[in-house]
């Protein structure tokens, strides 16, 4: 991930990193092919899907799919934007640095206040960065111990279940902090992708989401926010990973 410096590790393992931006008031669904045009966006990098969301009628009981949205999909070189009735995202699955990060975030962010009558107000601005750790060597998941700080990540070697007969299939650690107005949420700990096949893969996921909620804010908030946001997702990295993971990082081993 990024760091202070701003130095990056030769190697990194971050599989998502994105933006997440929630509007106070829903945009209308025309923007979207306004904003197609902005973003340069050819027809074939381009979808948009209903958004549904199941009730059930209490009268007799049946599930009900009410249609509450669209979601746009915009797909351009780096990464993707997503644009719903309440949302906006950016994001990347080949993270380079942040500052290459930012640069496109703020391109699709210009685009969009472009699109829109009015400058738009928001209720949250999140950073997000899912590492997902896969190294040859570790065939078991108790040989990602020295990788880690132990506070974060539970115990990887009594993968037993409590009740004789059944298979442990996946083991996350959720941890949520704040200071201030920025909230971090911090998940960590054995995946496993090929569920619920038992620990066929042996990933270590580090997941970290910095945000700020419960505010109203315009763009120009947003934008001085996100090197913040960077700076205290690194701080948590940090914390998470240990000596032997930062040596990996750089290439040590």
């Amino acid at each position: 991930m990024a760091s202070r410096n701003p130095k990056h590790y030769p190697k990194n393992y971050i599989t998502n990193a994105l933006v997440r931006l929630d509007f106070v008031e829903n945009v209308p669904s025309q923007v979207k092919d306004s904003l197609k045009k902005e973003l340069h966006v050819k027809d074939g990098d381009f979808s948009v899907k209903t958004i549904h969301r199941k009730s059930i009628d209490l009268r007799d009981g049946r599930f009900e799919n009410e249609v509450v949205g669209t979601q746009a999909v915009f797909k351009v070189e780096s990464g993707r934007f997503e644009l719903t009735n309440d949302a906006f995202v950016y994001m990347v699955e080949s993270y380079t640095t942040f500052e290459c990060f930012l640069s496109e975030f703020s391109r699709g962010l210009d685009a969009l206040l472009r699109v829109l009558q009015e400058p738009p107000s928001f209720q949250r601005v999140g950073l997000r960065y899912i590492n997902d750790f896969r190294v040859k060597h570790i065939k078991k998941p108790s040989q990602w111990e020295p990788y880690f700080n132990r506070k974060f990540m539970g115990s990887l070697k009594t993968l037993e279940a409590p009740v004789e007969g059944f298979l442990l299939l996946r083991n996350m650690n959720t941890f949520n902090f704040k200071s201030g107005e920025v909230a971090v949420t911090l998940k960590t700990g054995l995946w496993n992708d090929e569920f619920p096949v038992p620990f066929g893969a042996n990933n270590f996921i580090v997941d970290i989401d910095c945000y700020i909620e419960s505010l109203i804010f315009d763009h120009t908030f947003v934008q001085k926010q996100m090197p913040r946001l960077n700076k205290v997702a690194f701080d948590f990295f940090s914390k998470v990973g240990s000596n032997t993971l930062r040596r990996h990082l750089e290439g040590h081993e």
